[in-house]
């Protein structure tokens, strides 16, 4: 199990290109602010956990970043800070849409791996046992909690 990572106020988080500007507990997703927040619902109604069932990413950690527009922006991350995205199910670009049956939480690996395919879950998984294969046959370095 990786340390938790200690974030300072001004610090670059790289998966998003925010600024760290506060952490706040995991457990306002399960209340109002969860609830009410465009994209932090989707983790208030459906868990913290990847979607994906090979993936044992879980969402950890909910913070704030700033843009550099000075936007506020809140993320949740797993413990190791991959970021935990919100996936459309059904891919934009194949005319899915924004309504909450059609988003789901997937880690940043995931969520890469998917891209703007249309498939299923369990489809998703084959892909990633796949991937991590492929990956150890060719002893790469890169690990999967890498961006794509």
């Amino acid at each position: 199990m990786s340390e938790k990572k200690i974030l300072q106020v001004g610090d670059l988080i790289k998966a998003t290109g925010f600024t760290f500007s506060m952490e706040a507990s995991i457990e306002l997703i399960s209340g109002p602010f969860g609830a009410e927040h465009r994209r932090l619902r989707v983790f208030h109604l459906n868990g913290l956990e990847c979607s994906n069932p090979a993936c044992r990413n879980v969402g950890t950690r909910l913070i704030q970043g700033i843009d550099k527009a000075g936007g506020i922006h809140w993320d949740v991350y797993t413990e190791s800070m991959i970021l935990m995205n919100v996936d459309h199910i059904v891919p934009k670009h194949h005319g899915g849409n924004n309504y909450i049956k059609n988003l789901q939480p997937l880690c940043l690996n995931c969520n890469c791996l998917k891209g703007d395919r249309m498939i299923t879950n369990e489809e998703l998984a084959v892909l990633y046992h796949e991937n991590l294969k492929r990956r150890r046959g060719k002893n790469k370095v890169r690990e999967l909690r890498e961006p794509c």
